[in-house]
C-alpha cells in the first residue's frame, strides 16, 4: 500500500491521526492532488486555516509553483492571510474533507468578493454531503480508487 493510500484510509476513518501522518504521506498526497488540479491553471491555492488543510495546501501550491493563501474564521467572518496579487484571476481551493463550516460555498463567495474566479476544489475525500456547488469542478483523490 502506498503512503498516499494509507492517508486516504486514515482520512476515510476521520481519525485524529490525520494531522500526525508521516510527512511523506502529505508529500505523496499533495503531489497527486496537484497533478489533478494542474489542468485548472489556478494562480493561487486557498485553504482553511487548519493543520491538515495547510499541510496539504502547502504541498499542492509548491508542486504547482504558485502561492498559498490561508483563510481563518473568526465568528463567521473569513480573513485571508494575505491579499491576492493584483493580477490574480484564478484560485483553487484545497481541502482534506469537504466540511460544513466554514463551508466551501462561503470560501468561494469570499474569494469571488476579491474578483477572483474559483477554478476548482481539490479534495482528498468525495463531497458526499454535496457541500461544493455543482458549478465548481471538484478534483477528488478518492476517485482514483
Amino acid at each position: 500500500m502506498s503512503t498516499a493510500d494509507e492517508l486516504l484510509r486514515v482520512a476515510r476513518e476521520e481519525s485524529p491521526a490525520l494531522e500526525m501522518a508521516d510527512p511523506q504521506i502529505w508529500e505523496a498526497l499533495g503531489a497527486r492532488l496537484a497533478q489533478k488540479l494542474r489542468v485548472d491553471n489556478a494562480q493561487v491555492i486557498v485553504v482553511r486555516h487548519e493543520v491538515a488543510n495547510a499541510l496539504l495546501g502547502h504541498v499542492v501550491a509548491r508542486e504547482l509553483g504558485i502561492p498559498l493563501i490561508t483563510v481563518a474564521d473568526d465568528e463567521g467572518v473569513l480573513y485571508f492571510s494575505t491579499d491576492f496579487a493584483a493580477d490574480c484571476e484564478r484560485a483553487a481551493i484545497v481541502t482534506t474533507i469537504p466540511e460544513a463550516y466554514p463551508s466551501v460555498s462561503a470560501l468561494i463567495s469570499a474569494i469571488r468578493s476579491k474578483n477572483v474566479q474559483v477554478t476548482s476544489v481539490g479534495t482528498v475525500l468525495p463531497d458526499d454531503a454535496h457541500l461544493i456547488p455543482a458549478l465548481v469542478p471538484t478534483r477528488c483523490l478518492e476517485d482514483d480508487h
